[in-house]
């Protein structure tokens, strides 16, 4: 699903700048 993925994509941002992603 294409919210899955932007999620997935989401949390990946969020893991390079250092943030937790619930």
């Amino acid at each position: 699903h294409l919210k899955k993925l932007a999620r997935e994509r989401y949390a990946l941002k969020n893991l390079r700048r250092g943030r937790p992603v619930l």
